[in-house]
């Protein structure tokens, strides 16, 4: 009997293991099936979140290149801007108008590749050459990402009309002649408006080079030539002041020549009685205003008159209120008895006079001459005499003033640019822009 039990009880073990054999494929098979669609659903959860991802990638490479190429732009405008003030541009490529310099592989400190750059400056000789700096940095593929920077900027003509009188080759004042100061943006000379900066100074440095005598004042400082001996190079007696110090330059000024107007309109010889006005610019052959003729500027003009300018007795070449001259003078110049240059804008800035290369020998204002003007007659010898009174700066080959004559400095002349000669460094930005 136990064996019989023992037989059939074995028998059903043996037959229910054979069956959970049968039965064991189909539940791995599940299982797979349940895991891939497990997979697929994940893979459909997660492709959205990859593609924004990858998108995203996408933007923050294309703006840490894009930010690269504007640091490379700004690298190009910091080497021309270095190359003006402190290298020679004439060595890059182009011509006197533009030039060009390629910077191929930039790379970083670290020796990796950065980008190119391309800088173009243009009218490197001027006082406001401008510069353009192109900075690409490749991307996908072929293709790249560029930027472009364009700046202007501002260099600083020679300061001409930093003295009150500047004579190239001696200043001589006597005879109760005076030099003072002001300054015309505080309104007009006179009262709290009078100073002492009446600047006398020469390149010369004989002995002297520099002469006051008979009353003669210098309201201000008296300033010889490079590396001359002030106690020597300056002569002051009878009865003359100087209200500052005595001293030698730091180092020669620079005396500029000045070019003749190209482009003006040829307007033949002019001569007026009576009164007439001008409006125009244009180029002189001579100018003459006879006795008591009267000629106003009445808009912004520049004149070049090649021959002799004639101001005969109490004639007057007026500026009018709101306009301006600029007059250069190729010829000489005769202003007779109470003969006016009358600026009635009251600003020297207003009426610039300039003497080119054959403007020479002794021009003379005499006989209550007064106006307001910036005066630079370089090649020639200047003498002022007998009652004027002259607001602005001079500055000519010699300078003597004698005989009650007043000079008085505008401090605001200090700052003019006069456009005279190479544009000085440092060259500093004066406008700023990125190209789109």
């Amino acid at each position: 009997m136990s064996e019989n039990t023992d037989y059939l009880f074995g028998g059903k073990r043996q037959n229910r293991m054979r069956g959970a054999c049968r039965h064991a494929p189909r539940e791995k098979g599940a299982a797979l099936v349940l895991s891939l669609l497990t997979g697929v659903l994940m893979l459909g959860l997660a492709l959205p979140f990859l593609f924004k991802l990858s998108g995203q990638y996408h933007v923050t490479d294309k703006s840490y290149k894009s930010m690269s190429a504007l640091n490379l732009a700004e690298a190009g405008i910091e080497r021309a801007i270095w190359e003006l003030n402190h290298g020679d541009i004439s060595t890059w490529s182009g011509s006197s108008s533009e030039r060009t310099m390629p910077i191929a592989d930039f790379t970083a400190s670290s020796g990796a590749v950065i980008g190119n750059i391309a800088i173009t400056v243009y009218n490197p000789g001027t006082a406001n050459p401008s510069v353009e700096s192109t900075g690409s940095v490749a991307h996908a593929g072929a293709q790249n990402v560029m930027k472009t920077l364009r700046i202007v900027l501002q260099g600083t003509s020679p300061n001409v009309f930093n003295f009150g009188l500047f004579g190239q080759t001696g200043v001589t004042i006597y005879n109760n002649a005076l030099t003072d100061s002001y300054d015309s943006r505080l309104g007009a000379y006179g009262g709290s408006n009078i100073h002492h900066n009446g600047d006398v100074g020469t390149n010369a440095t004989n002995n002297p080079c520099i002469s006051l005598y008979n009353n003669g004042i210098i309201d201000g400082d008296a300033v010889s030539g490079y590396q001359s001996n002030p106690a020597t190079a300056i002569y002051q007696g009878n009865n003359a002041t100087i209200s500052g110090q005595k001293s030698a330059l730091d180092q020669a000024k620079e005396i500029p020549s000045v070019p003749a107007p190209t482009g003006l309109t040829f307007r033949g010889s002019y001569s007026l009685s009576g009164t007439d006005t001008i409006s125009q610019s244009g180029q002189y052959s001579n100018f003459t205003l006879n006795n008591n003729a009267v000629v106003t500027i009445t808009s912004d003009v520049t004149l070049y008159i090649t021959g002799t300018f004639t101001l005969s007795n109490n004639s007057q070449f007026r500026i009018s209120s709101g306009a301006s001259a600029v007059i250069y003078f190729g010829g000489s110049m005769s202003i007779s008895n109470n003969a006016l240059i009358n600026n009635q804008t009251q600003d020297p800035t207003k009426l610039v006079m300039y003497g080119t290369d054959t403007f020479t020998g002794s021009q003379t204002f005499r006989n209550n001459t007064n106006t307001y003007a910036a005066i630079y007659f370089p090649k020639a010898n200047v003498t002022i005499y007998n009652n004027g009174n002259i607001y602005g700066s001079l500055v000519a080959n010699s300078i003597t003033l004698q005989n009650n004559v007043d000079f008085h400095y505008d401090e605001a002349l200090a700052s003019f640019q006069s456009g005279l000669g190479a544009p000085a460094a440092p060259f500093t930005m004066k406008s700023w822009q990125e190209k789109i």
